[in-house]
């Protein structure tokens, strides 16, 4: 079944740990320096497909 508790804590896991990459890289272009929040919504948008806005990859890393 799609959808469920355990579908949500996944894409929840799988973007914060996504998020973490991306403060260890950098080359995220207008996010902070460090700040998980924005990894997080910026992994969220990358994932959900929703398209990018503010901020988008700028590195060879941020893009891998």
């Amino acid at each position: 079944m799609y959808g469920g508790p355990q579908f949500v804590a996944t894409f929840f896991v799988a973007n914060f740990l996504f998020a973490l990459g991306y403060v260890a890289v950098g080359g995220v272009h207008g996010m902070q320096e460090g700040s998980i929040l924005e990894a997080f919504f910026f992994s969220v948008q990358t994932i959900g497909t929703v398209g990018y806005g503010a901020m988008y990859p700028e590195s060879l890393a941020a893009h891998s």
